[in-house]
């Protein structure tokens, strides 16, 4: 009678546990943005899958619309706390996993419908510092080409390249707009880029510890139901 009841309880709580893990994250309140981008990059490395994270902190911001980080109520909220370049070679399946430095972009502005992070209807920034790729379809005259991510507004996400490091230079506006069209040019002793294809971004909520802490308690009391019921049969 005990055991059957424990394993009730146990089911309701599990139960209670995805409950929440399926509810509270619509009701939650404004919070970190995760950007999702996975396209393929085109000419000149045909070869390259290139895809990522970048996570947004929106502050205190409570304002809708197209809402700027350099000025109004929202100035100084939003930064990325985040981010994380992937590249893959679509010939050997080889990948590799590069992170970003989050303070070497910022975010200029971001438009929402709402203040829940599922209602972030876009973002746009400045680039990130370049970072190198190693895998052979990432190298350019046989050098791995150096990478920076630009959130372009809206959805839409650019990846540039440089056959060398183009330093902190590329920071600055003239450079990347002068790079900024698909294919080979020469820019100030670079040969740079842009990926033919530019990236769908995808928003979603960043999900917080105490839901993997939920995650795992739910997990748990799950497995120990079916051990109790695998001991009685």
């Amino acid at each position: 009678m005990f055991r059957n009841l424990l394993s009730k309880s146990l089911l309701c709580g599990t139960l209670a546990v995805f409950t929440v893990l399926t509810v509270v994250p619509q009701q939650a309140e404004a919070g970190p943005v995760r950007v999702r981008f996975t396209p393929l990059f085109g000419t000149p490395f045909d070869n390259l899958d290139w895809g990522g994270v970048v996570d947004i902190g929106d502050g205190a911001c409570t304002a809708e619309g197209n809402v700027s980080n350099l000025a109004g109520p929202c100035a100084n909220e939003f930064s990325f706390l985040s981010g994380t370049l992937t590249l893959t070679d679509m010939v050997s399946s080889a990948t590799e996993s590069i992170a970003l430095v989050p303070s070497s972009s910022q975010v200029l502005q971001v438009t929402r419908t709402g203040l829940l992070p599922s209602e972030f209807d876009g973002a746009s920034s400045t680039p990130f510092a370049p970072v190198q790729g190693t895998i052979d379809a990432a190298k350019y005259g046989g050098e791995g080409a150096w990478f920076s991510l630009v959130l372009l507004g809206g959805t839409d996400v650019q990846l540039y390249w440089f056959d060398k490091n183009p330093g902190s230079y590329f920071q600055f506006p003239s450079l990347y707009a002068a790079c900024g069209k698909p294919g080979d040019n020469a820019v100030n002793g670079l040969r740079c880029g842009t990926s033919s294809n530019t990236a769908i971004a995808i928003f979603q909520p960043v999900p917080e510890p105490s839901t993997y802490a939920l995650l795992a308690a739910g997990l748990v009391a799950v497995g120990f139901v079916a051990r109790r019921r695998a001991r009685r049969s």
